[in-house]
């Protein structure tokens, strides 16, 4: 139940949710970050991506230093939350 919750905040399927818990980075969410999946796929994979890189404005030796920082479920979790929408609470 909770990965479905997820995934509708994301905005992608419960499947795509699991195969990107598994590492696998789907067409469907390389879109929706405006970054292609072998970008993505690199980065969980443990090297840097110039084009996530820009997306997160950040410089590309910047993002390597990240990835070197996170494990490959921490790379995951970055994208997860890349794909939540952030909604501040209201007092």
């Amino acid at each position: 139940m909770a990965l479905t919750h997820l995934a509708t905040k994301c905005g992608i399927s419960t499947n795509q949710l699991q195969q990107l818990l598994k590492g696998k980075v789907s067409a469907s969410i390389s879109s929706k970050l405006g970054v292609s999946a072998n970008a993505l796929q690199a980065f969980i994979n443990g090297q840097g991506s110039p084009a996530l890189a820009n997306k997160l404005g950040m410089s590309s030796i910047a993002l390597k230093e990240l990835r070197q920082t996170l494990d490959k479920q921490g790379a995951v979790g970055l994208l997860i939350g890349l794909l939540t929408p952030f909604t501040a609470a209201t007092p």
